[in-house]
C-alpha cells in the first residue's frame, strides 16, 4: 500500500509551473502589451483562470502571440468590466521557459501612477491540467503597469549678457513617473522651439531648478526660447519666451576736424567702426 501511495504521489506532482504577469510603462493613451510568462509548463492540456485589472486606468483590447503550441482559436476568452476569464481544454501545451501570451491594453488618457494587472479565482478558479489527467503545480505572480507621463517644466527669465548671449533656465516640476535624462533650453527665430534643434543647452538631468547660458545669438534679433525636459516617454516643453538680443555700442574715431573746416557738410566727417549711423540734422535722417 505504501509503494502505491508513493507512485500517487509522483504522478500528482508531475510538473511545478510558473505564471507571471510581466511589469510594463506606457502613457496615457498610448498601446501597450504585458507578456505573461511561463516556466515549467509540460502536457498543459487543459487551463482556467482569472485576470483581474484595473479599469479605471487600461482599456482591454484583446491577446496576442500564444506560444508553446496553444491552440489560440481553442481558447475561450469573456471580456468582464475588470475581468477576463480564460478556459482552454486542446492540444497540448509545452513551455520549459518563457512567453505564455501577451495581454494587449490601451492607458486610459489623463490616468498616473500605476495599474494592477492580477490573477483572480472570480469568477473562474485558477486551474492547470495536464493529459493524464492531474492538477499541475503552479506559482502564480502578478504585474503592474507604471503609467508616465512628460516632464512637466516651466520656462526661466531670460536676460541677455551681451549682444551675442544671454541666460535662462527652467524649473521641472515634475519628471512625469519615469527619470529626467536631459533638460535645458532652446531657442530659434520662430515660437516653440524644439530639441531637434542644435541651437540649445543641456544642462544637466532630474527634476529641480537649473541655469543656462546661451551664447551664438546674432544682436538686434528677435528669438523664441523655452525650457525643455526629456525622459524615455517624451520631451515637456516651458512656456515661450520672446526676447531681443541689444544692440552693441557703436565703435570708431572720436577725433574729428568737422569743425575746423569752413563750411563743413556731412560729407567732411569721417570715422571708422562698427554700427555706426549718420545723421544729418539733430532730430533724425540719413
Amino acid at each position: 500500500i505504501g509503494l502505491i501511495l508513493l507512485v500517487c504521489n509522483c504522478i500528482l506532482g508531475f510538473s511545478q509551473a510558473t505564471l507571471t504577469i510581466g511589469t510594463t510603462f506606457g502613457s496615457p493613451g498610448s498601446s501597450i502589451f504585458i507578456p505573461i510568462q511561463a516556466t515549467g509548463i509540460a502536457d498543459m492540456t487543459g487551463f482556467q483562470f482569472t485576470i483581474s485589472y484595473d479599469n479605471t486606468k487600461l482599456t482591454y483590447i484583446g491577446c496576442s502571440n500564444w506560444s508553446g503550441g496553444t491552440n489560440s482559436t481553442g481558447v475561450q476568452i469573456t471580456s468582464l468590466v475588470g475581468k477576463i476569464t480564460f478556459v482552454y481544454n486542446d492540444a497540448a501545451v509545452n513551455i520549459l521557459s518563457g512567453k505564455f501570451f501577451d495581454l494587449n491594453f490601451t492607458i486610459v488618457p489623463g490616468s498616473s501612477g500605476t495599474a494592477s494587472v492580477t490573477w483572480d479565482d472570480n469568477p473562474t478558479p485558477r486551474e492547470l491540467s495536464n493529459s493524464v489527467p492531474v492538477i499541475i503545480n503552479c506559482t502564480y505572480s502578478d504585474g503592474v503597469v507604471n503609467i508616465v507621463n512628460i516632464p512637466t517644466i516651466t520656462t526661466e527669465t531670460v536676460v541677455p549678457t551681451s549682444s551675442t548671449t544671454a541666460t535662462s533656465g527652467g524649473n521641472v516640476l515634475s519628471d512625469g513617473g519615469n527619470a529626467v535624462t536631459a533638460r535645458g533650453v532652446c531657442w530659434s527665430l520662430s515660437a516653440n522651439p524644439t530639441v531637434d534643434l542644435e541651437t540649445k543647452t543641456i544642462d544637466g538631468t532630474g527634476t529641480g531648478t537649473f541655469i543656462s547660458f546661451i551664447t551664438g545669438l546674432t544682436e538686434s534679433t528677435t528669438y523664441y526660447l523655452r525650457a525643455y525636459a526629456s525622459n524615455s516617454v517624451g520631451t515637456g516643453y516651458g512656456t515661450d519666451i520672446i526676447f531681443i538680443t541689444p544692440t552693441s555700442a557703436p565703435t570708431g574715431d572720436t577725433s574729428q576736424d568737422f569743425c575746423s573746416i569752413t563750411n563743413p557738410t556731412i560729407s567732411n566727417l569721417s570715422a571708422t567702426g562698427t554700427i555706426i549711423k549718420w545723421y544729418s540734422t539733430a532730430t533724425g535722417g540719413n
